[in-house]
């Protein structure tokens, strides 16, 4: 991802699929594990425009809710 350029929203094209839902999953994980995504420019960007999408607040939000207590 870093070493391509970032002309498409999702990652096979303009049209959201189960690759960028795999994806935008895993790089979610980061933050439990002390991983700045920042470090990334490419994918924190992935990540942000993932961010906007209202499915992907829903369904964090649900992990979140669905999540046991640490």
């Amino acid at each position: 991802m870093e070493d391509r350029p970032q002309t498409q929203a999702c990652l096979l094209g303009d049209r959201f699929g189960i690759a960028d839902a795999y994806l935008y999953a895993v790089l979610s994980w980061l933050p439990r594990f002390e991983i700045d995504i920042a470090l990334w420019p490419a994918r924190h960007a992935y990540c942000q425009r993932m961010d906007a999408r209202p499915s992907a607040r829903a369904a964090h939000r649900a992990e979140e809710t669905a999540a046991p207590a640490r």
